[in-house]
């Protein structure tokens, strides 16, 4: 629907033969005014501001990726689970000791990126 308003907007003389004469009328009227001008100037700065920017960088993590990060997880928790062990083996008395949470090793595991945590 969007390319085909842009094909309308090229050339606002000459009305889709799809579009009625009122509704026509109507965008000619808006695509004019200076609310829609001073948008779309806005935007094509925004959109030149962003050049080569990959702006959607989530997606779908692909089912190996995924594997890899959970595989990577397990191990990381379970070298912080013994290690806190250990420490509480060595120190001879009974200490409640923090263990880490699992959100806290995930993002150790997967690591985050501008503030946001992949995989979740």
């Amino acid at each position: 629907m969007s390319q085909l308003m842009q094909e309308a907007r090229k050339d606002l003389e000459k009305k889709p033969i799809w579009m009625r004469e009122d509704v026509w009328a109507q965008l000619k009227a808006y695509w004019k005014s200076s609310s829609f001008k001073s948008k779309s100037e806005t935007n094509k700065r925004n959109c030149v501001a962003m050049d080569g920017a990959s702006l959607h960088t989530g997606g779908s993590i692909p089912h190996r990726l995924h594997w890899k990060r959970m595989d990577k997880f397990e191990q990381r928790k379970s070298e912080l689970t013994s290690q806190s062990h250990m420490e509480n083996a060595s120190d001879g008395e009974q200490s409640i000791h923090e263990y880490p949470y699992d959100w806290d090793i995930w993002i150790d595991s997967v690591g985050k990126k501008k503030g946001r945590i992949f995989g979740i």
